[in-house]
C-alpha cells in the first residue's frame, strides 16, 4: 500500500467512526427524549387527578358554606348558643324606614324674575323699615 492510500483509508475510517458515534448519540438522545416525555405524561396524569380531588373538595366546602349561612342554621345557633328566643307577636315593634341623613339640596341661584326664599324676609324687613322712617 502506498502512503497516499493509507492517508485516504485513515480519513475514511475517522469519518466512519465519527458518523457511527453521531448516530449512536442521536439514538441515545431520542431514547432520552422519549423517556422524559413519558415521565411528563405520568406527572400530568397525577396532577390532573390531584386537581379533580381539589375541585371536588372545593364543591363540598361551598356546599358547607351555603349550609352554614342558611337562615335555619343561623336561627338554631341563635336559639341554642346565644339563648335567644323567637319573638312573640305582642313584643314586636315595627320601625318605619327613614331617609338617611345627608346634606340638603339648596339652590343659591335665583329663578328668572323671582328672588330666592331666603332673601324675601330680609327684603321685607328692609322695606318696612324704610317706609317707617320719615
Amino acid at each position: 500500500m502506498t502512503a497516499r492510500r493509507l492517508k485516504k483509508g485513515w480519513k475514511r475510517g475517522f469519518i466512519k467512526l465519527g458518523f457511527s458515534l453521531y448516530l449512536i448519540a442521536g439514538v441515545f438522545c431520542l431514547v432520552g427524549l422519549r423517556s422524559s416525555a413519558i415521565s411528563m405524561e405520568y406527572d400530568i396524569g397525577k396532577l390532573q387527578k390531584e386537581r379533580e380531588s381539589i375541585l371536588r373538595e372545593r364543591k363540598l366546602l361551598f356546599a358547607q358554606k351555603a349550609g352554614s349561612f342558611s337562615m335555619k342554621s343561623v336561627e338554631d345557633a341563635a336559639i341554642s348558643d346565644l339563648g335567644m328566643s323567637l319573638p312573640e307577636r305582642e313584643k314586636v315593634i315595627f320601625v318605619r324606614r327613614m331617609r338617611p341623613a345627608g346634606p340638603r339640596e339648596a339652590s343659591v341661584k335665583a329663578d328668572a324674575g323671582s328672588t330666592p326664599s331666603w332673601h324675601s324676609p330680609l327684603r321685607a324687613f328692609k322695606s318696612m323699615r324704610r317706609s317707617d322712617d320719615p
